[in-house]
Parts: C-alpha cells; sequence; structure tokens
C-alpha cells in the first residue's frame, strides 16, 4: 500500500501504523497485530477480521472456524503476509472500522493509533512489506505478580491463584468470573499439563525474528523473568537497537541494567500505580518497598538515552492516591530529564473503570487534582510542567464523563441501556473485587479506606 512519507496523515477515523510496523507474539505462540487489540485470540491462516467472532475470538470462513498461525511451527513471513493482515491494513487506509480496534476508537486522541497520525514521519519511512520492523515479546505468562487488571493469560501467578480458588470455594462461580478467569486459567494450565510449550521454549524459532527487528518491544508475564530471552540478548549485537519495556520492577537488577544500556536507546517503563503499600492490594503481593529501592537503584543506573518511564494505571482501586504517587515521582526524579510519568486507565475490564464511583465524588476529586497541580507543579521546568499537566486532564477529562456507556468501549454490554449499565458494571465490581478477596485474602476497605461512605 501506498505510504505518504513526509506529510502527516489525516485521520480517516481507522489508519493506524501498528500493523504496518510489527508483530505482536503471545506466549503459546499466536500472534496478534498489536497490544491494544480486543476480541481475536490470535491472526488466522486463511479469512479476515470480517469472519471474526467476538465472542470466542476465533475467525471463521464459511461457517468453518480457521487455525490460527503459531509462531513455534509457522514462518512469520507468512504471518506478516498473510491475508488477514494484508485485508487489515486495507481496510484501515480506507476509513472501514473493525471490532479489534474498538479501544482506540473510542480512546482517539490518547490512543496508540493517533500517535502515527501525529508522528508519521518517525514510522512511514521504515515501513517495509518483507519484515516487521518492530517486534512485540509475550514469551511466556510467567509473573511474579497477579495484578487485578490482568489476566491469567499473562500471569502464571493469577492463573494459579483462580485454580485453587476454584478448588476450594463451595460457592456458585458468577458466570463473567468463570468466562473472564476461570476459564483463561483453566486453559494455560491444560497447555501446561499437555507439554505445550511457550515460545520461550521455542527461542530458537523466533531468534531470527529479534536479530533483524530494530525495536523490541519486551513484555511479560514479567520480562525480568524470561531468562532465555536474556540469553539471547547477551549474545547479539544490540548497538543499532531500540527497546522497550513493561516491568514491575520487583526482579529489575544491574544484570538487566547492563543489557538495556548496550542499546542504542530505549524506554523502560515502570508499572506502579501508586507508591505505598496499597500497590500489594491490586499488583498482589507486590512488595513497594523492594520496588522503590530497585527503580531508584537500578533504574538511575540506565544510561541517558534511555526513557524512564513511570507507569500509572488507574483503576477505581488506585484513583484517590494518584496526587500521593506524583508527589512520589517529582521528589525523585523532578531534575531527571529522562523521566517521564504516564497515566493510562482501566477500560477492560470494565468493573475497574473508575467512573463505576458517583459523579459528584468524581468532581471532588477533580478539584483535588486541579489544586494539586497548582501547588505541587509550580516549581517544575516548564517543560516537565506542560508533560505532567497533560497527563492529569487526561484523568480529570474522563471523570467528567457521567454515565459508564460513554466511559468503556465495550460493544459486549450492547444489550443494556445507559440506564441499566452502570448498575450491570456497578455489581460486576462489588462480585469481582469479593471473588478477588476471597481468593487471596484480602480486604477492599482495610486496603482502601478512602471507599468507606464512597462504594
Amino acid at each position: 500500500m501506498a505510504l505518504k512519507d513526509e506529510n502527516k496523515i489525516s485521520d480517516n477515523g481507522t489508519f493506524c501504523g501498528e500493523p504496518l510496523l510489527g508483530l505482536s507474539l503471545r506466549g503459546i505462540g499466536y500472534v496478534q497485530q498489536c497490544s491494544q487489540i480486543k476480541y481475536i485470540r490470535g491472526i488466522p491462516k486463511k479469512g479476515t477480521v470480517d469472519g471474526l467472532n467476538i465472542n470466542d475470538g476465533q475467525t471463521y470462513v464459511d461457517g468453518v472456524k480457521q487455525e490460527l498461525f503459531n509462531l513455534k511451527f509457522d514462518k512469520w513471513e507468512d504471518v506478516w503476509n498473510s491475508e488477514y493482515l494484508v485485508d487489515l491494513r486495507n481496510k484501515q487506509a480506507n476509513g472501514i472500522k473493525n471490532p479489534t480496534c474498538e479501544l482506540c476508537y473510542h480512546q482517539k486522541e490518547n490512543s496508540k493509533r493517533h500517535r502515527y497520525i501525529e508522528h508519521s514521519n518517525k514510522w512511514s519511512k521504515v515501513y517495509n512489506k518483507n519484515t516487521p520492523y518492530k517486534i512485540e515479546l509475550r514469551l511466556s505468562n510467567e509473573c511474579n505478580l497477579a495484578c487485578r487488571m490482568c489476566t491469567p493469560i499473562n500471569s502464571s501467578i493469577f492463573e494459579k491463584n483462580m485454580l485453587k480458588f476454584k478448588r476450594d470455594t463451595n460457592e456458585p462461580i458468577p458466570d463473567f468470573i468463570q468466562k473472564a478467569y476461570i476459564e483463561p486459567s483453566e486453559f494455560v494450565n491444560d497447555l501446561k499439563k499437555q507439554d505445550v510449550k511457550f515460545l520461550r521454549d521455542k527461542m530458537d524459532s523466533i531468534r531470527p525474528l529479534i536479530e533483524n527487528a530494530t525495536i523490541l518491544e519486551i513484555h511479560g508475564g514479567e520480562p525480568t523473568l524470561e531468562t532465555t530471552l536474556w540469553k539471547v540478548l547477551e549474545e547479539i549485537d544490540l548497538s543499532n537497537k531500540e527497546f522497550i519495556m513493561y516491568t514491575n520492577g520487583m526482579t529489575f537488577d544491574q544484570y538487566h541494567v547492563d543489557i538495556l544500556n548496550r542499546f542504542k536507546k530505549g524506554r523502560i517503563g515502570f508499572s506502579v500505580d501508586t507508591c505505598d503499600e496499597s500497590l500489594s492490594y491490586h499488583r498482589w503481593p507486590a512488595d513497594w518497598k523492594t520496588i522503590e529501592d530497585n527503580i531508584l537503584k537500578f533504574g538511575k543506573s540506565l544510561k541517558q538515552d534511555i526513557i524512564v518511564n513511570f507507569k500509572i494505571t488507574i483503576s477505581v482501586y488506585t484513583m484517590f492516591r494518584l496526587t500521593e504517587t506524583l508527589k512520589w515521582t517529582i521528589k525523585h526524579f523532578k531534575d531527571d530529564i529522562r523521566f517521564e510519568p504516564s497515566i493510562d486507565i482501566v477500560n477492560k475490564p470494565a468493573w475497574l473503570n473508575p467512573n463505576i464511583v458517583d459523579f459528584n465524588k468524581r468532581q471532588d476529586l477533580v478539584s483535588d487534582l486541579r489544586r494539586f497541580a497548582n501547588k505541587e507543579l509550580t516549581g517544575l521546568d516548564l517543560e516537565t510542567r506542560k508533560l505532567y499537566q497533560r497527563r492529569i486532564n487526561v484523568f480529570t477529562k474522563h471523570l467528567t464523563k457521567r454515565d459508564m456507556y460513554d466511559s468503556i468501549p465495550e460493544s459486549t454490554y450492547g444489550k443494556y441501556s445507559k440506564d441499566e449499565l452502570d448498575k450491570v458494571i456497578y455489581d460486576q465490581f462489588k462480585t469481582f473485587t469479593a471473588t478477588m478477596d476471597k481468593a487471596r485474602k484480602q480486604n477492599f476497605y482495610d486496603a482502601l479506606p478512602e471507599f468507606k461512605g464512597v462504594l
């Protein structure tokens, strides 16, 4: 497809550079066009998004479910030039929406898609129809945490916790908990019992992709636990490569710093949402003190060409602690030119979206955040102050949406009216929270007393 090299691409409502640049690898070998997509399990060997069933994530042709590409066995060249991806790229270039990109359509100017439109000169020159420029590596579900906004597909601790809960409980498990957490746990666990290998166990099959890509985006599970990947990175030339990596910080140390400093440049994101011991509630069983020590000791040892990104994911659990978190970042990184805070809002699962809280309570929080910005940002240089303010504005804008209908991109809730949706999702939040509390022996109000009288 023809791309403009120099000028910004006008936003036709669907265009995105992500499927033009890279592949997103899943731990069990499946491939997606990016990490933000929804409803699909992987790229099919035949068929297009027109045949996608959003209920099971599979693609059908003439009523027949299609086999998915798996990079443990299939060639990446076949995936890159597949009927599915070629058709998707053309759809996006021609303004045709598809359900997998629903999240970015909803987020609009804050979406990953929007970045490609605003900064087309950064990627249009490197598009190559023959090979991916970027590889997103998710090599297994091994993780040392079970964050409440995550899934068992991406966390071995979550997987084990849900399986134990199912064994131990004598009560019926709600359908949405069964579908979202129990069934994925059983799916991954069954694969392990069958000795089905993760991609990390088939590193030879994807090593050429790693060696040829210019940008390596390293995810987990928890990426610092992927020892086979780090062994490959030890052995190859990284001097002309860039990296993007997201870690919970629990096991990040000097070994990882030494390898990352060999890259030409990069970005490391520490996924830390609250800077206190409440972190262990929503990112169970995180230890804030360990993470803080690792960030301050090893994060500050990264070279100047590596951006240090503090990734704050705001769910309903963390919404009232944002100001204290930002105070921590200002205290420790105020004069660090590499540092950038980022704020993301949980849209999926919908029951963790902050807007389940009463609208008036949310407007009180908006006022608190504005007072915080007026007071705490004044000592920062102009550009840093603007950066913080932009991040805060993303959240305050979200909080001003009155109902859940406008707050989430979930087409799976389409059968409910606006009036019904608020109650449905609130009830799911209460059920989910009570279920996780029981599974993890935690207590919502003990961990987060600010919610007494609020939820």
